[in-house]
């Protein structure tokens, strides 16, 4: 009987709220921030790849910015690959300016 007072107070009473809907915030909380700490990351490591790829060169601040929106994005995009759609992902990782450069070569 003292279990199931337990349980009914955990999970239920007039005075709580409920222990499962509690869970699961929480556990959805601790899914976003884990994921927000990856995706920063992943951002810090593609701008530090850009950062060693044009270290010796005399990029302009554009050429530098340009790269870094275009490393973030297909880090991005490998991120949430099984979550987004296919449009998403070819924005992200710029397939369109892809194709644009190469046709006007």
């Amino acid at each position: 009987m003292r279990q199931r007072q337990w349980n009914w107070a955990q999970c239920g009473g007039r005075a709580c709220g409920s222990g499962r809907w509690a869970e699961s915030v929480a556990l959805t909380t601790s899914h976003a921030h884990r994921e927000s700490a990856a995706q920063t990351w992943i951002e810090h490591l593609a701008r530090r790849a850009v950062d060693q790829a044009l270290e010796d060169t005399n990029a302009s601040m554009y050429a530098y910015s340009y790269a870094y929106g275009r490393a973030t994005g297909h880090a991005v995009s490998a991120q949430h690959q099984d979550r987004l759609d296919p449009y998403v992902l070819d924005a992200l990782r710029g397939t369109g300016l892809d194709s644009s450069t190469a046709d006007a070569a």
